[in-house]
This record gives C-alpha cells, structure tokens and sequence, in this order.
C-alpha cells in the first residue's frame, strides 16, 4: 500500500464477500503481520516499526483501538546482503 488504511476500513472491506473474514482473523492477522515487520502501525500520531517499540502495543489492546490505528504494508525489504 502506498498509504494508510485504518483498521475500522480494514475490517469493513475484509468483512464483506468474498472473502467474509471475522473481526478476530483480521486482528490476529495484523498482530502476526506487525511482529513479523511487515506492517508500519500509526497510532496517536506515532508510527510504530517494530512491536518491541515503547507503546505498540496499545493498539492491539481493544477493538476501540485497533480500529483508530492506522495500518501500511511494507513493499520493500533488504536482501540477505543488505541485512549483514
């Protein structure tokens, strides 16, 4: 994505067909996506990169939350070479 997409949204458009997905599996999936660094997090106007971060956690604490938290892929990653 090259924007934000909030989770409000996020939950909406996965929510409808085909595909139907619950609140739960877009929540856990997010969760899984933000601690594996594939997912940037905006939460009261702080960007969060990695979920070790002070407070990137607070989004995923209830579904009030998670629906005003802000949400982006991340497209690009490092090679092994880069990383090292």
């Amino acid at each position: 994505m090259a924007s934000y997409k909030n989770g409000a949204d996020l939950e909406r458009d996965l929510a409808a067909a085909p595909t139907g997905y619950s609140f739960g599996t877009v929540f856990s999936t997010l969760a899984a996506l933000f601690r594996a660094s594939k997912v940037i997090i905006k939460y009261n106007n702080q960007e969060y990169h990695s979920w070790q971060q002070e407070g990137a956690k607070e989004p995923f604490a209830n579904s009030r939350n998670f629906q005003r938290t802000s949400f982006k892929a991340i497209t690009k990653s490092l090679s092994y070479n880069e990383k090292t």
